[in-house]
């Protein structure tokens, strides 16, 4: 019984550390994409690191996007999936979110790379950035718990 409850807090603590993640990055991302359009105010709540990154050329900052956006998408990810492994203990349940995961990444990738060689990334940025968004949010998280809870408890 106390294996279960310290597994479950694991995982509540992993849920705690994915939304504080999910408010930095969109934090961060904010602030970077107000230094993008050189606007003196920016959409985000607090300003963490609005002088750091004001005072960045915008090649810079784009790098800092393209990184911010590849590690917090990793990192929620990562918690995502060991969060929802340590409350339910299952290696079914563990290889269906990576496999969900894999295939957001592919097919991420794999629309990149046509809209590179295609020169059309502009055009499709818009559904790359919606892909992204849902990795980068809590979203697989919540439906993934609702889906196994449910099915845990009616098997």
């Amino acid at each position: 019984m106390r294996q279960l409850n310290l597994n479950k807090g694991v995982a509540l603590l992993g849920l705690m550390l994915l939304l504080l993640l999910t408010y930095f990055r969109e934090n961060f991302l904010l602030e970077i994409n107000a230094s993008l359009a050189s606007k003196d105010f920016d959409r985000s709540n607090t300003y963490f690191l609005s002088d750091f990154f004001g005072n960045m050329s915008k090649d810079l900052l784009i790098k800092w996007k393209w990184g911010l956006t590849a590690v917090f998408s990793l990192l929620i990810s990562l918690i995502t999936i060991l969060s929802l492994y340590c409350w339910f203990k299952s290696v079914k349940f563990f290889k269906l979110i990576s496999l969900f995961y894999v295939t957001l990444f592919v097919i991420v990738c794999l629309l990149a790379f046509i809209g590179f060689l295609t020169s059309s990334f502009n055009e499709i940025y818009f559904v790359l950035r919606k892909i992204v968004g849902v990795v980068q949010s809590p979203l697989p998280f919540f439906a993934f718990f609702t889906l196994f809870y449910w099915r845990s408890e009616y098997s």
